[in-house]
């Protein structure tokens, strides 16, 4: 076996002494903050859908396409890149999907998967 397989129960078995030491009611604190996080993925579950439904009626319609056409007047760039790069800083998600295409169509080691691997390791998406 290796090392990480015993990296959570060493967590999980420091976490349980060290909540024995201080005197601290483990499962209490436990359930505490899981009602805590359901509470707030509660709070942030409409924003999450509607940026999803945003991103499936932005890509379905053929804005993206036009955008594309016009962008790339000189060819100079692949136009799956390109809805990648249009892509990227709007929605995360959707951009995964997009280069999960990219890597369907051409392969993750192509000059295409791999443009678009460093497109995606090296930007972040600023619209949340």
């Amino acid at each position: 076996m290796n090392f990480s397989a015993y990296i959570i129960p060493v967590i999980i078995i420091f976490l349980m002494i060290y909540a024995y030491y201080k005197k601290i009611n483990a499962y209490e604190s436990f359930i505490k903050g899981a009602k805590e996080g359901l509470k707030y993925s509660f709070e942030i579950l409409p924003y999450v859908a509607s940026m999803i439904i945003a991103t499936s009626v932005f890509r379905s319609s053929l804005f993206v396409e036009t955008i594309t056409k016009h962008l790339n007047l000189a060819r100079l760039i692949n136009p799956d890149i390109l809805t990648f790069m249009i892509f990227k800083p709007i929605s995360g998600m959707a951009s995964l999907a997009v280069l999960k295409e990219i890597y369907q169509n051409y392969g993750p080691d192509s000059f295409l998967g791999l443009y678009a691997s460093v497109i995606q390791g090296s930007s972040d998406t600023t619209l949340y």
